[in-house]
């Protein structure tokens, strides 16, 4: 299973952020070591941002 993270821009389009498949976070390139994944894909998942700048 896999659970994905999205944000929404200022024209209300959605923007992949990332991905946790199983236990393996995808994040995508441009917000890689600004957000994080953890959990369990199958069940549950948490996005985590440390940079909002």
């Amino acid at each position: 299973m896999i659970n994905s993270g999205y944000k929404q821009d200022e024209q209300k389009a959605l923007k992949l952020l990332g991905y946790l498949n199983v236990m393996h976070p995808y994040p995508e390139d441009d917000v890689k070591g600004k957000i994080s994944f953890d959990g369990v894909g199958s069940a549950h998942c948490r996005l985590s941002v440390s940079n909002c700048h």
